[in-house]
C-alpha cells in the first residue's frame, strides 16, 4: 500500500497561536422590538359558559343509546330539569320497595362504592 502524504498549509493557524482580540470581545446584542404587536381584545363575559357545577361531583357511566333516549323521554314527561334530578328520584322509589335483605345488601355495597371513590 502506497504511503500517504499530506499537504499542509503554512498559511494555516496553529493551535499555539493566540487568536486576535477582536475574537475576544463580544460584543453586545442590540433588543430588537418588532413592527407589529398583538393586543388581544378585552372581552367581559358576564355569564360563564358551559354548564353550573353547583358544587356537584360528576362521573360518568356507560349506558347504551336507547337507554338515553328513554332516559330523555321519561325527563321531558315528568318535567324534571335534569336528568340527575329524574334518576335519583327514581333510584328513591326503587330504593323504598326493596326488602330488608335487599336493602342489606344495597347498604353493604354502596359502602363500598364510597369508599373506593375516596381513593
Amino acid at each position: 500500500m502506497p504511503k500517504l502524504t499530506f499537504n499542509k498549509d503554512r498559511n494555516r493557524k496553529t493551535t499555539d497561536e493566540k487568536p486576535s482580540k477582536e475574537f475576544n470581545e463580544i460584543k453586545e446584542t442590540p433588543i430588537s422590538e418588532p413592527e407589529k404587536t398583538y393586543e388581544a381584545p378585552k372581552i367581559e363575559r358576564k355569564t360563564k359558559l358551559g354548564r353550573p357545577r353547583k358544587n356537584k361531583v360528576y362521573s360518568s357511566i356507560r349506558i347504551q343509546r336507547s337507554t338515553t333516549n328513554r332516559i330523555n323521554a321519561m325527563q321531558n314527561t315528568l318535567n324534571f330539569k335534569t336528568q340527575d334530578d329524574l334518576i335519583i328520584d327514581l333510584l328513591d322509589k326503587v330504593e323504598n320497595s326493596l326488602s330488608a335483605d335487599q336493602k342489606i345488601m344495597y347498604k353493604m355495597y354502596l359502602k363500598t362504592f364510597t369508599e373506593r371513590g375516596k381513593q
